[in-house]
């Protein structure tokens, strides 16, 4: 992804691992300023970190006793105030929900603009949901879904493959997403 920071600012990326991670890596990047008048170069003091969502959506850090039991080995922070990119290496995370958080700490004395970053990880693929159109499981939206569809219109209880748009019953949008994604 690529985002700005201002002076005093964070950004936040949501990664979800429902069946956790053997490696995460990740890595924040952003350019440093280089003064030609005085041939030197100021940079920003970004730091990174990754966080634990709890089921009440509230951010819990990895760092310390609260880590334990959710990552086996690896840094969950990166604070490099001298260089231009933070890494972090984590191996066996857990499943769960997880939020990136880049902050910026410097007051913005020498670069008082917002600063441009990079941010980019490399984990698990996520999980593809297939297509929940394809109600017969053959491959392709047709006919038979359709039918399925009609077949079950009105209320439904669960599981209710039929029901697309998980509004609780079949209906005009599930007929919808049937006819959407005809093949």
């Amino acid at each position: 992804d690529y985002d700005t920071i201002p002076v005093g600012g964070a950004r936040y990326w949501g990664i979800e691992m429902p069946e956790g991670a053997d490696t995460l890596t990740v890595v924040l990047t952003w350019n440093r300023n280089v003064r030609l008048s005085s041939n030197q170069w100021v940079s920003a003091d970004m730091d990174l970190e990754l966080l634990r969502r709890d089921v009440d959506g509230t951010l819990v850090p990895l760092t310390g006793d609260d880590g334990l039991g959710w990552f086996l080995t690896g840094n969950v922070a990166s604070r490099s105030p001298v260089d231009n990119i933070e890494h972090l290496h984590l191996e066996g995370l857990a499943p769960g929900s997880y939020v990136l958080r880049a902050e910026r700490l410097d007051d913005g004395g020498s670069l008082p603009v917002a600063t441009p970053v990079a941010i980019a990880w490399l984990g698990p693929e996520p999980v593809d949901p297939g297509r929940p159109e394809d109600l017969d499981g053959d491959g392709a939206v047709g006919l038979s879904d359709l039918l399925v569809v009609l077949a079950s219109f009105g209320p439904c209880g669960d599981p209710c493959p039929a029901d697309i748009d998980g509004d609780g019953g079949v209906g005009f949008g599930d007929l919808l997403a049937i006819l959407a994604a005809w093949d």
